[in-house]
């Protein structure tokens, strides 16, 4: 199945920073040639819901949420997070202590999920002094004159995401006890309080391009080795997701646009499937890319009644080589072989679940 699509998303990033419920071994399985994968255990479909539609014809080939994530701010760590002065006013940190009467606040946010949170990073007065192939800047708290390397990246995206999903969108300000909170800042402080939102996570986490972590690929551009989980989420996973939450219940869920270490979580908003072809695993293999290494590939088509034989053909094979049938349809027919003439019920080579 040959299928393509497009997705409606709004935009935005976030920084996962390793999540320990991610796995970190792929499970992805290989087919016999090593070009056909299915999902595994980490990457299936079911470990968002047990009672999904599976079949294609069933599912919708348009979708879209219910309730339409709303825009924002993933607060970038390297501008310490809600700290961060946005219009004219104090920052949503600020209004926040002063409306509340807490002290400490934009301590807080620094030290968990703002500047101060990377201590354990290069000290830094400039960005020059910092690398730029991971996309640092020196980030420095007010006040201060020094501060840290941080990738740009970094943020809170993971907690924007949920809040943009679960909560209507502010559309008004609001004063409290003589403090003005702007939409901006009343979203700054729902995006904050989601940031450890409970999850269920499908696909792998991937390290690789982040320091001294490579990727390596295989002959096909895979990724393997140890850098396995960087495969990605099964195309079939993500197209059963979408077809079942946005198109048949009407219900957003949060994707990472990228592959790599960098995590951009974004909350989906619709998709519609633009084509929809059915082709053969020799039509898939040319669309892809992939050519026969060696030997010949032909494909035959045909139809067989019940209880009836049909003669495929024969096929030359050269001593010491494979012979690889794919077969794909509907019913349950079992394929004979045999070598130097026709196979019949009792004379062949080989047969299905016989070895």
């Amino acid at each position: 199945m040959f299928l393509g699509a497009s997705l409606l998303a709004t935009a935005c990033v976030s920084d996962d920073n390793l999540d320990p419920d991610k796995p970190d071994q792929s499970d992805v399985k290989g087919g016999p040639d090593g070009k056909s994968e299915a999902w595994g255990s980490s990457d299936s479909p079911s470990l968002f819901n047990s009672s999904l539609e599976y079949v294609a014809s069933a599912l919708p080939t348009t979708g879209e949420a219910r309730n339409i994530p709303w825009a924002g701010n993933y607060w970038p760590v390297y501008e310490d997070s809600i700290n961060k002065k946005w219009g004219s006013g104090d920052p949503a940190s600020t209004k926040y202590g002063k409306a509340f009467g807490v002290t400490g606040v934009e301590n807080g946010v620094s030290q968990y999920h703002g500047i101060d949170s990377q201590s354990s990073r290069t000290s830094c007065t400039t960005t020059s002094q910092c690398n730029a192939t991971l996309g640092e800047s020196c980030a420095i708290r007010t006040g201060a004159t020094s501060g840290r390397c941080i990738p740009a990246w970094f943020g809170i995206c993971h907690a924007w995401a949920p809040a943009a999903i679960m909560l209507p969108e502010p559309k008004n300000a609001v004063t409290y006890n003589g403090v003005e909170f702007k939409v901006q800042d009343i979203k700054a402080l729902l995006t904050l309080v989601h940031d450890r939102t409970e999850t269920k996570f499908v696909s792998l986490r991937c390290d690789g391009l982040d320091s001294a972590n490579e990727i390596t690929f295989d002959k096909y551009g895979r990724p393997n080795g140890a850098s396995a989980a960087c495969k990605d989420t099964n195309p079939g996973t993500f197209h059963v997701l979408i077809t079942n939450y946005l198109g048949k219940q009407g219900e957003s869920f949060v994707y990472d646009r990228t592959w790599d270490s960098e995590v951009w979580n974004q909350p989906l908003r619709g998709y519609r499937i633009t084509a929809s072809n059915e082709v053969t695993p020799l039509e898939a293999n040319k669309l892809v890319g992939v050519v026969s290494e060696g030997g010949t590939t032909t494909e035959r088509t045909g139809t067989t009644a019940a209880s009836a034989w049909t003669q495929v053909g024969t096929f030359p094979v050269t001593a010491g080589s494979a012979l690889t049938v794919a077969m794909t349809g509907t019913g349950d027919p079992d394929l004979y072989v045999q070598f130097g003439a026709q196979p019949t019920a009792s004379a062949y080579a080989c047969r299905p679940y016989e070895t």
